[in-house]
């Protein structure tokens, strides 16, 4: 009973084996360097459609079209993503409000996986922590089409 309750407090890393002994299960819990794909990621980020875009510019287009249609484009909003560190940081909120007004669009079921890494990238590249624990917390990074 006693090495039951030791393996609930220690859970994945302790396990009672066939011959009801604790063994140690070793987890790799740091990744390496390649695990990142920083090179895949600027190949991805050198696209013709990505370096055009202003950002200032493209979020305002995208908030006017949200006020008209009540909905926003799941590839705007992955390209505003990937964008997001060259939005000044003044307007950042803005940008932020955005990306809340898109969680609740009908749009965001089709938000495409590089969306949610692009914000979390760009906040970290911008040293931004703040904001990405804000959006995390409210859930903007991860859409489930509320």
């Amino acid at each position: 009973m006693a090495a039951s309750m030791c393996c609930r407090r220690l859970e994945g890393l302790w396990k009672i084996n066939t011959n009801m002994r604790l063994q140690y299960i070793g987890k790799r819990t740091i990744l390496s360097d390649a695990y990142r794909c920083d090179k895949a990621w600027k190949v991805y980020l050198q696209a013709p459609t990505l370096r055009e875009v202003d950002a200032v510019s493209f979020q305002n287009e995208i908030y006017n079209k949200y006020q008209k249609l009540k909905n926003v484009s799941a590839v705007d909003i992955d390209i505003l993503a990937h964008v997001l560190p060259s939005v000044p940081p003044v307007q950042l909120p803005f940008t932020v409000e955005l990306f809340e007004m898109f969680r609740h669009c009908r749009e965001a079921v089709e938000a495409k996986e590089s969306y949610h890494y692009a914000l979390i990238r760009s906040c970290i590249e911008m040293k931004n922590e703040e904001m990405l624990m804000s959006m995390l917390s409210k859930k903007v990074c991860i859409t489930t089409g509320s």
